[in-house]
Order: structure tokens, then C-alpha cells, then sequence
């Protein structure tokens, strides 16, 4: 596991600056503490920008969950109302759980029989219905 020490620690051993005058090291330790502080804000920039992409993530699989409910909700409603129609060839409850309502319209009128109102029973699979296979 190489930490955020051991890149520093690489740093200075290329090319460090080998002194024995008092002045020289003040200012070699000046060097240190200025890379060091460096490298204190650019992690601090790393930490930021890391924590906003985690929280970012976290959002969009928030969001990709309630996406899947709604759709395995939809997915649910069109096998329950495909089940209906294989039973009882009415196919206006899956063209409304599909959003479809037009071409529940053009199959009405295909087959010569009037557009049911929007509250018809037609509409719906009826709440007591049991499909014959699962």
C-alpha cells in the first residue's frame, strides 16, 4: 500500500538538497514546509472533489432505485392486464397500462365498437381477478 507519505517521502529523496551550513537548512526545511503545504491544499482540493462524486453517485443510484420500483410497478400492471387479455381478449386494460391509449382507439374502431369512456370498467383488470397461471 504506497499512502500520501510515501509519494512525499519519493520527492524529496530525488534531488534533495544536501546542506551543512545552518542558513542553508533553515531554508531547505523552508522547501519542505512549502511543498508539504502544497500538497496539504491540493488534497484538501482531492477531498472535496471526491466527496461531491461520491454524493453524486449516491443521488443517481437513489434516483436508478425509485426508477426501478416504478418500473417493476409498470412491468407488474402489463403482465397482470397481458394475462387478462389471454384470458379474456380485451386488450384495453394493457393498452392503458402501457400509456397506449391510441391504439386502444384505433383497435375500438378497427373492430367496429365504440371507445369506452375513461372511467369504463373496460379499462381496468378488475381488483378480484386471479390469473389462471402464474
Amino acid at each position: 500500500m504506497t499512502t500520501i507519505m510515501d509519494l512525499i517521502s519519493r520527492a524529496h529523496k530525488v534531488g534533495s538538497i544536501q546542506v551543512s551550513n545552518t542558513v542553508l537548512q533553515q531554508a531547505a526545511d523552508e522547501l519542505v514546509k512549502e511543498k508539504t503545504a502544497k500538497v496539504v491544499q491540493s488534497v484538501k482540493g482531492l477531498l472535496d472533489r471526491f466527496d461531491s462524486v461520491l454524493q453524486s453517485s449516491v443521488a443517481q443510484l437513489r434516483q436508478y432505485r425509485e426508477l426501478e420500483k416504478k418500473q417493476n410497478a409498470l412491468v407488474k400492471g402489463l403482465d397482470r392486464a397481458f394475462r387478462y387479455f389471454g384470458e379474456t381478449g380485451n386488450p384495453l386494460p394493457f393498452y392503458k397500462a402501457s400509456g397506449d391509449i391510441r391504439s386502444a382507439q384505433y383497435f375500438c374502431q378497427s373492430i367496429g365498437v365504440a371507445v369506452p369512456e375513461a372511467d369504463d370498467a373496460a379499462w381496468v383488470v378488475p381488483n378480484d381477478y386471479v390469473p389462471a397461471t402464474e
